[in-house]
Parts: structure tokens; C-alpha cells; sequence
């Protein structure tokens, strides 16, 4: 069923509002850090990429690729509740992040065919490749196959909650050891001001997008049953071994 024109706006307003959030955040973030502040700089640089996810999301339901709902139904992709969980947000920046490279040898490909039916078909043909099949089945087989700065930004994406709670509250450890916000290495605040950053600048690109809600659709409703069947083809083929 499609949304109706005024929710449609609505999430679009709401994708604009959680970017300019989530902008917000990561400026007070670097000026935080300039006062050396590093543990508050790192919890508002995680807020930020939450916040920043809502908006992804948001804008992805202003095309009409998912739907949101105040209550749970067959019809819907998520409800509000889901958008307050925070692990539910990096769940979805971990998966966004993953599909982003696994799509990575065709995303030209994917960017043209949201302009119209033949840059669908291109898209497709580009997915059904050898080239691609094979670059799929590699690493859906064997994750150790991802690039060492993927895998490195999953293992630091697994600890993220904690780290955030670790940057806002003074913590002890064991033998009466008191951890202090400031205490977090300078290195993962940068690291997490850097994945923010690049976010925004994907979000800024999504709100911006000049595509018609119907082109959108249209692109998703023929590539994500596609790319899903790859995907479990080559697992397929793994579990087959």
C-alpha cells in the first residue's frame, strides 16, 4: 500500500531535521575534542552516527523503500520504537556499511538506473556478471576475505554501545582501577569523528537526491530480489562444500 503524499513529506522533514541534528552533534563533538574533552566528544560522535542513521532511514521511507508505523504490522519494515533502540541503530549502520561494499563493483551501475527503466537493465546485467558473482561469493563465503579496515570497523562497531556509555560516565575496573571519560585513546575519537563525517556527507547526498519516489521503487523492487538471490547462491554454494 503507498504511503499517502502528507506522510511521505513527513519522513522527508524528519530526514532533514535528524541530518541537521546529527551535524550539530558532530561540530559540538570537534569542539569538544578542542578542549580536550575527549570522552563527551566521543559519546556525542556516536549519537551522531545514530542520528544520522535515523535520518538515512527516514529519507530511504520517504521513497517508499521501507515503511514506519507506531505499531508493528505485516505491512512494515520498522516502527518508532525501533528508531529510540540504539543497538537496533548500529545494527543498520553495520548492514548499511556491509552492503554498501559488497555493492561497490556496481554502484555506477545502481546510481544511473535510478534515473530510469534502461539504467535499470544495466544495472542488472552488470549484477548477473561473472565478475560480480564471483567477487560476491568470495567474501559472503569467507569473511576474512573483507578488506582489513572493514573488518577493523566491524570489530569496533561491536563494542560501540559500551564505548559511548564509557565516554559520558566515570567506570571502575578490577583492583579498584576508576576509568575516566577522558581516558579513551585519541585515536578512537578520531576514528569515530571520521566514520561521522562520512556519513553526513551521505546524507547531505540522499537528501539531496533529485529522484522521483516511483523511480526509486523501481530500481529496488528490480535489484534487491537480484542481489538477494546472489547472496544466497553463493552461500548456498559455500554450505555445499
Amino acid at each position: 500500500m503507498e504511503e499517502p503524499a502528507e506522510r511521505i513529506e513527513f519522513y522527508y522533514k524528519m530526514a532533514k531535521e535528524c541530518y541537521r541534528n546529527a551535524r550539530s552533534l558532530y561540530r559540538d563533538a570537534r569542539l569538544l575534542e578542542q578542549k580536550e574533552s575527549r570522552g563527551h566528544a566521543y559519546s556525542l560522535a556516536v549519537l551522531g552516527i545514530e542520528e544520522t542513521i535515523k535520518s538515512l532511514i527516514y529519507r530511504w521511507a520517504s521513497f517508499g523503500l521501507v515503511r514506519i508505523s507506531n505499531e508493528k504490522t505485516a505491512e512494515d519494515n520498522f516502527n518508532e520504537s525501533d528508531l529510540r533502540h540504539h543497538l537496533f541503530k548500529h545494527t543498520m549502520y553495520h548492514q548499511f556499511i556491509y552492503v554498501m561494499y559488497l555493492l561497490k563493483p556496481v554502484m555506477e551501475e545502481l546510481n544511473t538506473a535510478l534515473k530510469g527503466r534502461s539504467g535499470i537493465e544495466k544495472a542488472k546485467k552488470a549484477m548477473l556478471s561473472d565478475d560480480f558473482r564471483e567477487y560476491v561469493k568470495k567474501f559472503v563465503a569467507n569473511p576474512e576475505n573483507l578488506h582489513p579496515e572493514l573488518k577493523e570497523f566491524f570489530e569496533n562497531l561491536s563494542t560501540l554501545d559500551n564505548e559511548k556509555n564509557r565516554g559520558f560516565y566515570v567506570d571502575c575496573r578490577k583492583n579498584n582501577r576508576v576509568i575516566k571519560p577522558n581516558q579513551l585513546p585519541d585515536e578512537k575519537l578520531e576514528y569515530w569523528l571520521v566514520q561521522l563525517k562520512g556519513m553526513l556527507q551521505l546524507a547531505d547526498i540522499s537528501l539531496k537526491a533529485n529522484y522521483s519516489p516511483e523511480k526509486v521503487r523501481m530500481a529496488n523492487d528490480a535489484i534487491v530480489p537480484l542481489i538477494q538471490a546472489i547472496i544466497k547462491e553463493s552461500m548456498e554454494n559455500q554450505n555445499g562444500k
